[in-house]
């Protein structure tokens, strides 16, 4: 099994990049395989993950199940960076992610469900935030940029690369704010992170044509603005709210990618 290899930022330790800018100069590519990049259980977890699960629905109801990406590793050679992708659901994710016995036994039992998230900055120079309602099942309170998941049931085995690398932070964007896809510009991957829970995402950048004030009469309408309690814009990375980790490292990618 390859091993997923960190750079860790020294100044924030709620994250580890796995992927930094100046590592994707040679491109990154996508290796899927459901069975040998899949979860490896370990004894009892299967009364583990309905524990959990039943608990996180208790105290977030909206929370539901459904197949996700597994990230199972990063491999780096010199010309190229490629992530081993298997599947896993957000059941499992819950169930795994954050069990001392299954962390202690190692990443290979844990989920990995693969995240995406994005800087998205507005055609006046705003950089769009949401901050996380108390529906959703982690993070609450905390501001990020949009995010969540790419989907493999619009895929299953064909264009999971585009899936993975384009269009599942594009569909994201346009539910969660409510941004049409044609006022958006093509995402650009700028990292892949992993927090302090072993949850990884994948990073990107985009830009829309809308001004903040347009963003902000779209997000009334978005089809998942229940996953946030309200916007918010700022000028820069450093705005002083109180950020998720994978939005920390999100913008400690995007200034190293601004250096090259």
């Amino acid at each position: 099994m390859a091993a997923i290899t960190a750079a860790s930022d020294a100044s924030d330790a709620s994250y580890e990049l796995l992927v930094t800018p100046e590592e994707l100069k040679g491109g990154l590519v996508v290796d899927y395989n459901y069975e040998a990049y899949a979860r490896k259980a370990l004894e009892g977890d299967a009364d583990d993950i309905e524990r959990a699960w039943a608990s996180k629905l208790e105290t977030h109801p909206k929370t539901y199940d459904g197949f996700k990406f597994r990230l199972h590793a990063v491999v780096k050679s010199d010309d190229k960076v490629t992530l081993q992708v298997g599947l896993t659901g957000y059941r499992e994710f819950v169930g795994t992610q954050t069990n001392p016995r299954l962390r202690a036994a190692g990443s290979a039992h844990l989920s990995n469900a693969l995240g995406c998230e994005c800087v998205l900055t507005t055609s006046d120079n705003k950089i769009v935030l949401l901050r996380r309602s108390t529906d959703v099942a982690f993070a609450s309170g905390l501001y990020n940029g949009p995010s969540g998941h790419a989907e493999p049931q619009y895929v299953w085995n064909k264009n999971i690369s585009r899936e993975v690398l384009r269009d599942g932070i594009i569909r994201e964007i346009v539910e969660e704010v409510g941004i049409p896809e044609k006022a958006l510009s093509e995402p650009r991957l700028i990292g892949v992170m992993r927090d302090a829970d072993q949850k990884p995402d994948c990073l990107f950048v985009l830009e829309t044509t809308q001004t903040s004030s347009e963003v902000k009469e779209g997000y009334r309408h978005a089809l998942e603005a229940w996953e946030s309690e309200r916007l918010a814009f700022v000028d820069s990375e450093d705005c002083g709210l109180a950020l998720t980790p994978v939005t920390r490292a999100a913008f400690a990618c995007l200034a190293r990618d601004r250096a090259l």
